[in-house]
């Protein structure tokens, strides 16, 4: 059973949750793989870690993503983010992991684990590092957010769509930018939202500027 009350105030919301503890078994593991074969994208969990080198050695693109935990750090992700392809930490998260005070910094710090660095920053859109070079993705435009609640995983379902479908890191990022910040234009996660048309709609307009 797992059970989350949020907490939204104006400044920012919070989750307090309770999960019933499962141990995680070989045999899950190994389900779990199977289940996995053929796929193109997964989205990795730390406790599944044992299964993911065979899977990316079969051409399968590991996608992290995390929340927020105060133990975070390259000491204690170090091992999932060396078999991770993309990541896609939010700027707190980011900081956190590598003891920075700025986004392109932990930028910078992330880049030897992966080809290219990917950076939610809210509001701002999103940051990507590679070669040295920092690209700003921007937000959608016009942009009124009213609760950021799901805003994370949202993103994350356009980023991984542009991957699933072949396009560009930027291009990925646009999506993810469009399915982010479609979701905090109302109260809770499911409320607003786009469909596969009106995102690859709202992409060419935000090409077009």
């Amino acid at each position: 059973m797992n059970l989350t009350s949020a907490v939204i105030t104006e400044r920012d919301r919070a989750f307090i949750s309770y999960s019933d503890q499962i141990t995680i078994t070989q045999g899950m593991q190994q389900q779990a793989l199977a289940l996995s074969q053929g796929a193109g994208i997964v989205l990795m969990q730390e406790d599944m870690l044992p299964i993911y080198p065979s899977l990316k050695q079969a051409g399968v693109l590991l996608v992290y993503d995390t929340g927020w935990r105060e133990d975070m750090s390259l000491a204690t992700m170090e091992e999932v983010m060396r078999l991770a392809d993309w990541y896609t930490p939010n700027d707190k998260e980011a900081m956190q992991i590598t003891g920075t005070s700025n986004p392109l910094d932990a930028a910078r710090i992330l880049a030897p684990f992966f080809e290219t660095v990917v950076i939610k920053l809210g509001k701002d859109g999103c940051l990507l590092y590679k070669d040295g070079q920092q690209t700003i993705v921007p937000p959608l435009k016009d942009l009124v957010a009213v609760d950021s609640t799901g805003a994370g995983d949202a993103f994350l379902a356009g980023f991984t769509y542009g991957l699933y479908h072949g396009a560009d890191p930027i291009t990925c990022a646009v999506y993810g930018n469009i399915t982010g910040g479609t979701c905090v234009k109302a109260v809770g996660c499911l409320a607003s939202y786009v469909n596969e048309a009106q995102l690859l709609q709202l992409a060419r307009e935000m090409a077009a500027y």
